[in-house]
């Protein structure tokens, strides 16, 4: 059922568009606990289900204490996948242009600040490609010289560490 249909004689609504400061404290949230939300599950390293689900919750928490709209973790999952795809085709599209030939200004792409938060949680491959090997193998680029928007990830001084669930 789409927008504005009729379920069981109750109209449908569209939940309000995320803000810019939502997306922002989505983003910044989610990335001072990347270890543990992005990680692979390892109970030697503490992530587990239990402690992504918690962590997810506190995210939750941090949007909602900015928001004039109750968002629910499912909701917050949904938003940051999309938002990660959206600066993933965005860095591919501007990776494109910086390969392409011929004349004419290149592209000038801009980056939000939240765009950029996202741009340093991915790894340089995944915004910026495979390198084609030369004829010995060898990468032609290192990938952080071919993409002219990584900055090596710095450390947070205040990273959200979770002691493992026994």
């Amino acid at each position: 059922m789409g927008a504005g249909t009729w379920n069981l004689g109750e109209p449908t609504t569209r939940r309000p568009r995320f803000t810019e400061a939502e997306i922002l404290a989505l983003v910044e949230e989610v990335e001072r606990r990347e270890h543990v939300i992005l990680g692979k599950h390892d109970m030697r390293a503490g992530v587990t289900e239990s402690t992504k689900r918690y962590a997810w919750e506190e995210v939750c928490d941090c949007v909602n204490a900015v928001s004039h709209v109750e968002r629910s973790v499912e909701e917050l999952k949904r938003k940051f996948r999309d938002l990660k795809a959206q600066v993933k085709s965005k860095s591919a599209a501007e990776m494109k242009d910086v390969g392409a030939t011929g004349g004419g200004p290149p592209a000038n792409v801009e980056y939000s600040e939240d765009e950029l938060v996202l741009l340093r949680m991915q790894a340089p491959i995944a915004a910026t490609g495979a390198p084609y090997p030369d004829s010995e193998g060898q990468p032609l680029l290192n990938q952080q010289e071919k993409s002219p928007h990584h900055r090596p990830h710095p450390v947070s001084d205040d990273p959200v560490r979770y002691d493992p669930v026994p």
